[in-house]
């Protein structure tokens, strides 16, 4: 995969957990710019790590989705959350993106133990923005 589409889906996942920060929602326009980076690098045939792209990555998207849907509905997650997990998940291989997500939730649970026990809702992407590029490093793709 082309190392611009890389740098511009990660800038966008910063901006992306800056928003959720500040105001804990996540602009619309920055989910589907994120989402026509994935499906560039759709079309380009190639995933993150430059794999190839292959029609059973779509079998993954279905099952993240149903694997966060009761996350979503009893609200621990927000919508932008699973939309750009899912997004993530039509570029990333299944193993890239299952260590993105442990990093993410193990870095929730750290905030919570060292830093915040009283808050009941915290901004996951900045974690996941976090947890994706360690994974990106650990499977080799930047360096």
């Amino acid at each position: 995969m082309s190392a611009f589409i890389v740098l511009l889906g990660v800038s966008l996942l910063i901006i992306s957990s800056i928003e959720d920060i500040n105001g804990r929602r996540v602009s619309s326009w920055l989910v589907v710019l994120l989402l026509g980076v994935s499906f560039v690098s759709a079309l380009t045939a190639k995933r993150v790590d430059g794999s190839d792209w292959h029609w059973q990555q779509l079998l993954l998207v279905v099952f993240w989705f149903l694997l966060l849907l009761p996350g979503f509905l009893l609200r621990v997650m927000g919508a932008a959350d699973i939309k750009i997990i899912l997004i993530l998940a039509l570029i990333s291989p299944f193993t890239l993106l299952l260590h993105a997500l442990v990093l993410a939730f193990g870095g929730v649970v750290l905030w919570w133990l060292i830093k915040d026990r009283d808050r009941r809702e915290y901004p996951f992407i900045p974690f996941l923005t976090l947890g994706f590029g360690v994974s990106l490093w650990m499977h080799g793709v930047v360096a």
